[in-house]
């Protein structure tokens, strides 16, 4: 083998591992790349996941809101409708003549927490609920009542 051939020889291989080397740092560079590709799709569906989570959260409070204004309208409501009227067939039967003003006072505190219960029943129902949480609604509640003394 000449000199010659062997400047050849050498030259061929030195280009073969040149091209070999380049070969894996353009393997590791699209490895790395394509992995932050693949974290920046994780993180979007993490964020697209929390958001459903959340929306979901808020629809399944917005429904218990609802179903509890319901319940509240319904239930405490109708036992307060009958409260009222039956103190006011009370003071109207003339039964005990000498009450009938502080069952006519029990009359109208019944009608007072039954319009109270109407609005919170309203509160928990309306569609402005959505947009409130249940903590503002709470203390809205709050000084309402307290307004009321």
């Amino acid at each position: 083998m000449g000199e010659t051939e062997f400047k050849i020889f050498t030259i061929i291989v030195n280009l073969i591992l040149l091209v070999f080397i380049g070969g894996i740092i353009i393997f590791f560079l699209k490895y790395h790349q394509r992995k932050l590709i693949n974290e920046k799709e994780k993180a979007l569906l993490n964020r697209q996941h929390a958001q459903e989570l959340l929306s979901s959260k808020l629809e399944v409070q917005q429904l218990t809101m609802q179903d509890i204004g319901r319940e509240i309208h319904d239930n405490v409501g109708q036992l307060l409708t009958v409260a009222s009227i039956s103190t006011y067939q009370v003071v109207y039967d003339n039964v005990c003549p000498e009450q009938n003003d502080r069952i006519s006072d029990i009359g109208k505190v019944i009608d007072r927490s039954l319009a109270e219960l109407r609005s919170l029943s309203r509160n928990l129902t309306d569609e402005k609920a959505e947009m409130v949480e249940l903590v503002e609604l709470v203390a809205e509640e709050c000084r309402r009542i307290n307004a009321l003394n």
